[in-house]
């Protein structure tokens, strides 16, 4: 089982993750930012549907 890991002392880790669905014409990406504790110090994401264009 791979376990998140915390970043050196004075530094921060941004860990990034995205999905997509061809099918549903969908896709989402998000992002978490912690510090060498464990602490949230910022998170975000964005979900994204599309159409075609004729």
């Amino acid at each position: 089982m791979v376990k998140w890991m915390p970043p050196p002392q004075g530094w921060v880790k941004i860990n990034v993750d995205a999905g997509l669905s061809v099918a549903k014409r969908h896709a989402v990406s998000g992002f978490i930012i912690r510090n060498e504790e464990g602490f949230i110090m910022g998170l975000g994401f964005k979900s994204v549907t599309w159409f075609d264009r004729w």
